[in-house]
């Protein structure tokens, strides 16, 4: 499948579809990397040590024990994505500020939902032979800080995409 098939056919996991029982890091690295590689701008977009990095640095939340459940999962998918977008300092400030207005599982299902939306939407207006429009969607004032990184990035990887096509005119061909 090319980049472009892979970027329209996007999926972020769901809440729902990450695993409730606990995993170890060598499985949490290679499940996140599985969802994640299809949009990835760098080849290794987490490893071992940026994980133990992000709890050194206080971005992770402290574990209970040594497996990753479903809420270190979300907040690791979240940091790859982030730390793209805004300094990695700002990480963990963007993620705090986002469980402040609401829970942990609806913080990362905001997350996922924008991600799904943004990145296969810009992707698929690529398609239109008569411009590139964005659509006007009202979001809520409570999501628009993991709205505005879910364009953010998207249109980060659309920009990568049209240079590494060598310009628009290049795409499809």
């Amino acid at each position: 499948m090319n980049h472009l098939q892979n970027y329209i056919q996007f999926h972020c996991p769901e809440w729902e579809e990450l695993p409730q029982e606990g995993i170890r890091i060598g499985e949490a690295i290679e499940l996140i990397q599985e969802f994640l590689s299809p949009i990835a701008l760098e080849e290794n977009i987490i490893t071992p040590t940026m994980v133990q990095n992000y709890r050194k640095w206080g971005i992770m939340p402290k574990m209970e024990g040594r497996k990753y459940r479903r809420e270190d999962l979300s907040v690791l998918i979240a940091i790859t994505i982030y730390k793209q977008v805004i300094p990695i300092q700002m990480v963990k400030t963007g993620i705090e500020l986002q469980l402040k207005q609401m829970s942990h599982k609806d913080s990362y299902s905001t997350f996922a939902k924008h991600m799904n939306t943004v990145i296969p939407a810009l992707f698929e207006k690529l398609k239109n032979p008569h411009g590139f429009f964005l659509s006007s969607q009202e979001i809520p004032i409570e999501e628009i800080g993991v709205a505005s990184i879910a364009y953010a990035y998207g249109m980060k990887l659309l920009g990568n995409y049209i240079v590494t096509q060598k310009g628009i005119h290049n795409i499809g061909e």
